[in-house]
């Protein structure tokens, strides 16, 4: 089995551009700018110190993902593979 963890950062043009943070706000954030927030997002988790990776991702999923899951640190579970 695998643990499935994500970040999602919505922009301007994603199916429904709204967060559960706000969902009466429509995001506005250009595709190229998401991306950028990601890749930081990214750095930021790799540089940090292998011991705490699971819980700077936890920490950046609450913060930044515009996803539901981000309340459980962007964790969507555990699945089989297959």
């Amino acid at each position: 089995s695998i643990r499935c963890l994500h970040i999602v950062l919505k922009h301007a043009f994603s199916r429904n551009p709204t967060s559960w943070r706000n969902p009466h706000e429509r995001i506005t954030r250009s595709l190229d700018d998401a991306v950028k927030q990601l890749s930081t997002i990214r750095a930021r988790i790799i540089a940090a110190p292998s011991f705490t990776r699971p819980y700077t991702f936890e920490d950046a999923a609450k913060t930044y993902s515009d996803c539901k899951s981000a309340a459980k640190g962007g964790d969507l579970g555990v699945f089989c593979r297959g």
